[in-house]
């Protein structure tokens, strides 16, 4: 009987340890494919914000394309912004952008 007792507690010892071990490897192999989840996940997220903002870009040059065909005065502002053009009889006064203060004299440079 004594023996028999002895028998089980062995059995139960290396049941034991074969469960701890085969944990141990479990978690062993999972753990890089958890960590490369977790960076994939995060590529992920930042792809998803980056969608999101070139969303916003696409809806906004979409509204400027819409109200440049829609409006002369959208076409007029575009050409007097961008392309400095002016109507005829119109005088233009341009005046010299006034230096950047963070920079030291000698780093000033006059534009052309």
């Amino acid at each position: 009987m004594e023996r028999r007792k002895k028998q089980e507690n062995a059995n139960s010892y290396w049941l034991f340890l074969l469960a701890a071990l085969v944990l141990l490897a479990a978690a062993a192999l999972l753990l890089p494919v958890r960590r490369e989840y977790q960076k994939e996940q995060q590529k992920l997220d930042a792809l998803r914000r980056e969608l999101d903002e070139k969303r916003v870009l696409s809806a906004q040059l979409n509204r400027e394309v819409s109200e440049l065909q829609t409006s002369p005065e959208a076409v007029e502002r575009v050409a007097r912004e961008k392309y400095n053009l002016v109507r005829e009889g119109e005088t233009v006064l341009k005046f010299p952008e006034p230096p950047d203060p963070r920079q030291r004299p000698e780093q000033r440079r006059e534009k052309p």
